[in-house]
């Protein structure tokens, strides 16, 4: 398990840097980002949630999935798949 702690730049700076130039091996596709950018398209609020990033391989494959959850609780409200 991980977790991304930035230094030398803030969380908004690591998540526009994340959305611009983030990329799987052999991937084209840009990563999603939670709770740093202030977005709302993934309908995730930071400051009553918390989100937990599950991977899963599959022959080579990584599917990547947004578990979305009320801060300090443990029940799933919902999950998005990211990649």
């Amino acid at each position: 398990m991980a977790h991304i702690q930035p230094k030398g730049i803030t969380g908004l700076e690591l998540a526009e840097k994340l959305k611009q130039e983030g990329r799987f091996s052999r991937s084209g596709s840009g990563l999603s980002v939670f709770g740093a950018d202030g977005s709302t398209e993934t309908g995730y609020s930071s400051d009553k949630e918390d989100v937990t990033v599950i991977g899963v391989k599959i022959t080579n494959n990584w599917n990547i999935f947004a578990q979305v959850h009320p801060r300090n609780r443990f029940e799933i409200s919902r999950t998005l798949k990211i990649f």
